[in-house]
């Protein structure tokens, strides 16, 4: 079977399988999810953190990002730009005026002011030990973990049980840093 076919399988697979932890996981591990974020990354005052909406059954990173507006960091969530490009990332706070993109996925309003994150929450359907992410198949996270990969530290958010041993990978297939479960979190590749 070919990589692209491979990949549609597994993404069905893997959106009934992440529907499924959701159900059992939904109220307690975003959570969690904190907890380990915030007990392994030693957090600066001018870090931004950019998580991202929550769409379908993806494990929320809400959190996260209010933990850190409480601790006065700065927050942003992701915006399409266009198709082929990397996502750019505005600064967000629950009273952010949101808008929905091409895809449904609420991001804040074009007049949102711009920023660089310093850490990049990443969503996916499945995962390898190694960072590999299996993503919706736009490319939209590769190009910008690729655009950001020397200036920003990148962690796959995710349940754990959505864990594989391998992936069918691309050459636009960029890896992440870290890797943050209900369980823990790790450096990719450890």
């Amino acid at each position: 079977m070919d990589s692209i076919l491979l990949k549609k399988q597994l993404r069905r697979e893997a959106i009934e399988k992440r529907q499924t932890l959701h159900a059992e996981l939904q109220e307690t591990a975003p959570e969690q999810f904190a907890k380990l974020f915030f007990d392994f990354f030693d957090l600066k005052n001018d870090d931004v953190i950019a998580g991202f909406s929550t769409i379908r059954s993806e494990a929320s990173v809400e959190k996260i990002l209010l933990k850190a507006l409480a601790q006065n960091l700065t927050c942003a969530l992701p915006v399409v730009v266009d198709q082929d490009v990397p996502l750019i990332f505005r600064k967000w706070a629950p009273e952010t005026e949101m808008t929905g993109n091409t895809y449904g996925i609420l991001e804040p309003v074009k007049y949102a002011p711009q920023t660089t994150p310093t850490y990049i929450l990443v969503p996916c359907l499945y995962f390898t030990a190694q960072g590999h992410r299996l993503g919706y198949g736009g490319g939209f996270y590769d190009r910008t973990l690729d655009l950001y990969k020397d200036t920003t530290t990148s962690i796959l958010v995710n349940y754990a049980g959505l864990e594989i041993d391998e992936l069918p990978l691309e050459s636009t297939d960029i890896s992440v840093d870290y890797i943050l479960t209900e369980k823990e979190i790790r450096k990719a590749g450890s």
